[in-house]
């Protein structure tokens, strides 16, 4: 069963792709602060993240940036996330595996997370 963290900072953005993740089967973390990401990706070593672009005060693509440049976590698969009208090479540029804008079907974002088969993860992890 795949892990899938998601990271927003609105409570009831996670409650409902939370939900509707569980349904379909998945063990799904949320985190609403973004500023502990690593210490969650550490702990709960999430086969796909989910990550929104607009932070409250950070910018989730700083964040994908960060995490993709860590020999530790650059394997994990990140699927970014936003309800403002960026260009996809855009939000790509920061190492992001995929991108989806908001709103989105349920089954777009279901086929994102499934094309990503699990890897090798570091024991270091």
């Amino acid at each position: 069963m795949k892990k899938i963290l998601i990271i927003d900072d609105d409570q009831d953005i996670l409650d409902a792709m939370g939900a509707v993740l569980e349904l379909s089967g998945y063990n799904v973390v949320v985190l609403q602060d973004a500023t502990k990401i690593a210490q969650q990706v550490r702990t709960e070593r999430p086969d796909v993240i989910l990550l929104d672009i607009m932070l409250n005060d950070l910018d989730g693509r700083s964040l994908c940036y960060i995490l993709k440049a860590n020999e530790q976590y650059r394997f994990i698969p990140i699927i970014m996330f936003s309800g403002s009208q960026l260009e996809p090479e855009e939000v790509l540029r920061c190492g992001a595996d995929d991108f989806i804008t908001k709103p989105f079907e349920l089954d777009v974002l279901m086929q994102k997370i499934e094309a990503f088969q699990p890897v090798f993860r570091p024991s270091s992890l």
